[in-house]
């Protein structure tokens, strides 16, 4: 008698139910798929609508920034109309370029304080200095244990 291998078997049984397990790992593969296809098109619905509320809201933020900018410049204009010369204003921006140019100034030197007060500290914090000195202990297990502690993971202690 012939002798039949296990997988020969195996395809047998599957040919008689109809169903191979290549055919049903191809079926859950195309499920999975199509699950994979219909979250995506979901979230790209969802994005889309979002997009569009975005850029609802960019038009209308730009459309008050447009009327905002037109009434600075209606009343810009509305001044002028009033009387206003032009001698009074730059008297003023004389003024502000002053202040201005005093703030600069005081920033500055506040600027390079700060920067010598930082390169201070990195030195400082760089510098190393050596462990305070320890009480003498007078019996031997504590003084192993200072020492212990005291010492590096180069030394060793003989006893």
């Amino acid at each position: 008698m012939p002798e039949i291998s296990k997988e020969k078997v195996r395809e047998l049984i599957d040919e008689i139910r109809g169903t191979t397990t290549i055919d049903t790992v191809k079926e859950q593969v195309k499920k999975v798929i199509e699950s994979d296809k219909k979250a995506a098109e979901e979230k790209k619905t969802k994005a889309d609508e979002l997009k569009k509320g975005v850029d609802e809201q960019l038009k209308k933020i730009k459309e008050d920034a447009l009327a905002e900018e037109k009434k600075k410049l209606e009343e810009a204009e509305k001044k002028k109309k009033e009387g206003s010369t032009g001698e009074e204003e730059e008297e003023g921006s004389d003024e502000d370029s002053d202040e201005e140019e005093d703030e600069v100034e005081k920033l500055t030197k506040k600027m390079e304080e700060m920067t010598k007060e930082i390169d201070a500290l990195k030195k400082r914090k760089n510098y190393r200095t050596s462990p305070p000195k320890a009480k003498k202990t007078e019996e031997l297990d504590d003084f192993i244990k200072q020492n212990t502690q005291i010492m590096n993971k180069d030394f060793e202690v003989y006893i």
